[in-house]
């Protein structure tokens, strides 16, 4: 299946994600501490027909979606980013997600990928505003998240969890 590119940095590549990603995306959640994402199912079968389904209506009906990080010196997945949209209070907003590999973190990447996908957003899809939901005992991301320059909006709990939503105005 071909990879459609989304945007591209020095290092990076980001494109939208094909069902042969399967295996790799596995590799990155097994390596731990995800964050605020969505689990995979322990079916792999399962899992490649959510890719498959995904991007017919994530990526062909909103345009945009959770994309693939690629290395491009290696061609290795190493994360995946990007803006869906969701609700907050009753309203719908952009959301921004992100996750790096664990073994690349500390390495700029995630602020790479970060920073091409809201240019993404700003340029092509028109977007104005992003909003992020972040655990708040997740320090890392927190301190990430306000240094690219994203405000604390609210907390609220989500379970046995606390989470904090920041917002940037693109």
């Amino acid at each position: 299946m071909e990879k459609n590119i989304i945007a591209e940095t020095p290092r990076l590549r980001i494109r939208e994600f094909v069902p042969e990603d399967v295996e790799a995306l596995y590799a990155l959640y097994q390596a731990g501490d995800v964050g605020y994402v969505e689990p995979l199912s322990n079916d792999r079968d399962e899992e490649r027909k959510k890719i498959e389904n995904y991007i017919l209506y994530a990526y062909r009906f909103y345009g945009m979606g959770f994309w693939a990080v690629e290395e491009k010196a290696t061609g290795a997945l190493i994360g995946r980013c990007g803006i869906q949209v969701g609700e907050i209070d009753g309203t719908g907003v952009y959301e921004l997600g992100y996750l790096i590999r664990k073994d690349r973190r500390g390495k700029g990447y995630g602020k790479e990928a970060v920073r091409a996908v809201m240019t993404y957003g700003k340029s092509v899809l028109e977007i104005e505003n992003l909003h992020v939901r972040i655990h708040e005992e997740n320090e890392t991301s927190v301190k990430f998240i306000e240094n690219l320059g994203f405000s604390r909006k609210k907390a609220s709990v989500s379970g046995d969890n606390k989470i904090i939503i920041y917002f940037k105005k693109l």
